[in-house]
């Protein structure tokens, strides 16, 4: 069982007594020098109850904290709103913003109300941006930040670390290429700083209104590479395809479990009649998806990332522009298939067809209850096109199926074989 973190003892004042929330900035630096210290992602504000962290995955009250009031939350939100942020809370209470602790690290913050007082939730951004070796990231994600053009997603759970994959992506770019790197987040997170590239960073609210206005306006200004921070509206998607089909290298995130559900989700979020468009697109343009969860260390002591890379390769691209691919079919669309392609006798109606009219089919004559006849005619053919448990081969069966026709309809049910019977020494009854 891992050891308890024990959290250091509390900063004291000039006056010599413990800091608490009524200190306000000096309480929440305290806190998140802990947080730090501690390994800690998250830290929980709400009024009647001590401060939570959120440690190792787990949320637990934080050591030797009292319980905190109504006022506590008020003081402790006014030392991170300003004006601006503040009119903001007033009108729609809630609000998104980071704050930053000279010489520990950064938060990214959302104030809100609940049951009337306000609570608060802070995202704890460490200020050294981690390394590859660091974060233990497979070597194709390096490849992707020598990507000259295209798109590249992340996607993941919330807290599973996709804003640290990603700073460690634009690092190594920083590191290694004259590029001008341009980012738009909300807030902004991660603070870089110019090496071998330009980065310019803007934060939604701030220094650009929306997303989509800040894409069409990073267009203009000479870019290399574009980071989004999360591809959350049909404007921004389209605009980011289409900056990746002008030559920019295209990084952003999107909430997705794994690689295969975040092409479905981008495509989502455009209309039926526009999805066929889009994932011609994205087929065309998107270079490789990075999905990742955190998982617990055997021993306890921190927590590590899992990834799923799925790099676009032709074929990818070609199952992408057309999910249902010919040579990827699922068992049912496989089954009604080789229903479709049986020969159709003289005066008699194929299974799939309907017996009565336009109405509803019959039960018998779907696609699927059609098969214990296939399989009984099937059986006069050789062993590829017999089936073996759920396993079948469709493809053979059904080509079996069409090349041996039956006999006279006046031949006997014995002697209701194939014309090629003779002929055919796969046959295996002659």
């Amino acid at each position: 069982m891992p050891d308890q973190f024990i959290a250091p003892e509390s900063s004291n004042t000039g006056a010599g007594r413990p800091l608490t929330a009524r200190d306000g900035e000096a309480y929440l630096r305290q806190l998140v020098g802990l947080a730090v210290a501690g390994r800690v992602s998250d830290l929980h504000f709400k009024s009647g109850a001590p401060p939570y962290w959120r440690r190792l995955g787990e949320l637990e009250p934080i050591p030797e904290q009292p319980m905190l009031g109504s006022e506590d939350l008020e003081t402790l939100a006014q030392a991170l709103l300003d004006e601006r942020l503040g009119a903001i809370f007033a009108e729609r209470h809630h609000v998104d913003l980071s704050h930053g602790f000279s010489g520990i690290g950064r938060v990214r913050a959302n104030i809100y109300r609940q049951r009337g007082t306000i609570a608060m939730a802070l995202r704890v951004i460490a200020t050294q941006i981690p390394s590859a070796e660091d974060l233990s990231l497979p070597a194709t994600i390096e490849m992707f930040s020598k990507t000259k053009r295209g798109m590249v997603l992340v996607t993941g759970a919330t807290g599973s670390g996709k804003s640290t994959t990603l700073a460690a992506l634009i690092e190594m770019i920083n590191a290694r290429d004259r590029r001008h790197v341009v980012t738009i987040e909300d807030p902004i997170e991660y603070l870089f700083k110019d090496k071998q590239a330009v980065i310019n960073q803007r934060e939604v609210g701030i220094d650009t209104p929306d997303f989509g206005s800040a894409m069409r306006a990073a267009l203009r200004q000479d870019p290399d590479v574009i980071f989004i921070g999360e591809l959350r509206d049909a404007e921004t998607i389209m605009t980011a395809v289409r900056a990746s089909e002008t030559g920019h290298l295209v990084i952003s995130t999107l909430h997705a479990p794994n690689c295969y559900d975040a092409i479905s989700r981008l495509v989502s979020y455009f209309p039926p009649e526009e999805q066929e468009t889009q994932r011609k697109a994205i087929a065309a343009n998107l270079r490789g998806v990075i999905s990742q969860r955190l998982l617990p260390m055997a021993d306890g002591s921190g927590r590590v990332a899992a990834f799923e890379v799925m790099v676009v390769t032709p074929t990818i691209a070609d199952m992408i522009e057309d999910p249902h691919h010919r040579g990827h079919q699922d068992r049912p669309s496989a089954r009604h298939d080789l229903v479709r392609r049986l020969p159709v006798r003289s005066g008699r109606k194929r299974p799939d067809q309907p017996r009565y009219g336009t109405g509803q089919r019959h039960q018998r004559d779907r696609p699927e209850a059609a098969l214990p006849g296939i399989l009984r005619r099937l059986r006069i053919c050789g062993s590829n096109a017999v089936p073996v448990g759920d396993a079948f081969d469709f493809g053979s069966a059904a080509a079996c199926v069409a090349t041996h026709r039956p006999a006279e309809p006046h031949a006997t049910p014995a002697r209701r074989l194939c014309r090629n019977t003779a002929k055919d020494s796969r046959c295996s009854r002659n």
